[in-house]
């Protein structure tokens, strides 16, 4: 156990120096886009269905600004009936403009939001632990970990809205609240999971800023978290901010 240490400390005292911990943090990012762009193509070896959802959507969006079921500018999209929430495919026709219309252009989104959480995981590892080694562990061990790796190679909203998350909770931990209300709010219109995460975190903050009377950061969270949620709250009225609970209920009878 005590040789451990001496080599992690080792190891810390020698990140210190700039240039070699510059280079390794780059390499590790270098690393960690390789490995999610190798045969991007073939390997998976075909889009999925909701991989060609998010394509065609966003296409539609970019060339006509509507939908393929004809809606303008929607806010949660049809598709094949799941409802999809719209900042993926938004963002995507984004990379449609620039790549085409292609494996690349539709999965660039979650691959970016995959080495954007091995940056965040050094943050987080680096703040939590004040020591750039582990930062750098975190980043390795994110970039290689199986969950990360493999959403990461194809088109999932999960994968933009733990990115965004992860983003919103960084700069809490540095007390600016401002860009974690924007990144969580963001999150809600990403994946249905950040609907149920994000209010209990924002719940916490609430309660502290009380506790604390910083009564214009609690004005401010009300006001910033409302502005990304009434669309939501329009939503939930009809069946399209329904649908997916509906599909995954244990009361459905299909």
């Amino acid at each position: 156990m005590e040789k451990n240490r001496n080599i992690f400390a080792s190891l810390t005292k020698r990140i210190g120096n700039q240039r070699l911990f510059s280079i390794l943090f780059y390499s590790l990012l270098l690393f960690s886009l390789f490995i999610r762009l190798y045969r991007l193509a073939d390997n998976p070896p075909a889009l999925n269905w909701d991989e060609v959802s998010h394509g065609f959507n966003a296409y539609s969006i970019l060339k006509t600004g509507r939908d393929e079921w004809g809606a303008k500018l929607p806010l949660i999209f049809r598709a094949y009936g799941d409802f999809k929430l719209p900042l993926y495919i938004y963002l995507t026709a984004v990379s449609v403009r620039f790549f085409g219309l292609n494996p690349l252009a539709v999965r660039l989104i979650s691959i970016l939001s995959g080495i954007g959480i091995t940056i965040i995981a050094y943050l987080l590892g680096k703040r939590l632990t004040k020591s750039k080694a582990v930062g750098l562990v975190a980043t390795l061990l994110t970039a290689v970990s199986p969950w990360s790796l493999f959403v990461s190679r194809i088109a999932v909203e999960a994968n933009l809205a733990a990115f965004l998350f992860a983003l919103g909770f960084r700069f809490l931990l540095t007390d600016r609240l401002f860009f974690s209300l924007v990144f969580w709010g963001l999150s809600l219109h990403s994946y249905n999971s950040a609907r149920v995460l994000v209010p209990i975190m924002i719940l916490i903050i609430l309660g502290r800023l009380i506790k604390s009377r910083q009564f214009g950061r609690l004005a401010m969270t009300l006001v910033i978290f409302s502005l990304f949620v009434l669309p939501i709250a329009r939503q939930i009225l009809d069946r399209s901010g329904g649908a997916r609970f509906f599909w995954v209920s244990p009361l459905d009878q299909g």
